[in-house]
């Protein structure tokens, strides 16, 4: 009984380790998208990552991991945000929105001959980070999950632990509300 135990411990275990390291850069994007910099992102993904540990052994196999971890990185920002004032500046190495492998350091530092271009990019980035920052955590969540990351609505309702209708009508309400903020209004017009 005790040989049998173990082997389902270790193979577990081993799932475990797997995971996190197939799996650590989507959550830190997660992670990153909720909490706006680099450090506090590190730190979410270490906490998520020590509370997946310690519970471990309550994971119920038949449900997706995937949606266990961050449902736990969830609630680890949730509760750090209960904690501590939320920066509200962007990190220069932070990944610019809809453009792959570019930060904005390297629109700062481009050498694009066009400088005007360039302020312009980087203030409708400002504008669609500001307009997303003013979203609720809720809506922050959804609209991420669902749109960057490319989660199915099954996924992110058992992520944040709530249904899959909310799901759909917190995507649309978020959606809305960031298309009828007066500045992404000025950038559509």
């Amino acid at each position: 009984m005790n040989a049998r135990r173990a082997e389902g411990t270790s193979a577990r275990n081993e799932t475990l380790e797997k995971f996190i390291q197939d799996y650590g850069q989507k959550a830190f994007r997660f992670a990153y998208k909720l909490s706006g910099n680099v450090e506090d992102a590190t730190e979410l993904v270490q906490e998520a990552s020590y509370r997946v540990v310690r519970a471990w052994a309550n994971y119920d196999a038949s449900k997706s991991l995937e949606a266990w971890f961050l449902s736990i990185l969830w609630n680890a920002f949730v509760d750090s945000r209960r904690r501590l004032r939320q920066r509200k500046w962007v990190a220069l190495d932070a990944p610019v929105e809809g453009r792959d492998g570019v930060c904005y350091a390297d629109i700062l530092s481009d050498g694009d001959s066009n400088p005007a271009r360039c302020m312009d990019d980087a203030e409708v980035m400002r504008t669609v980070r500001r307009g997303f920052g003013r979203l609720s955590s809720e809506y922050q969540a959804v609209l991420h999950l669902c749109d960057v990351s490319g989660m199915k609505y099954q996924d992110i309702a058992q992520t944040l632990n709530i249904p899959v209708g909310t799901v759909r009508s917190r995507i649309s309400r978020a959606r809305r509300e960031l298309r009828n903020q007066p500045a992404m209004a000025k950038l559509a017009g």
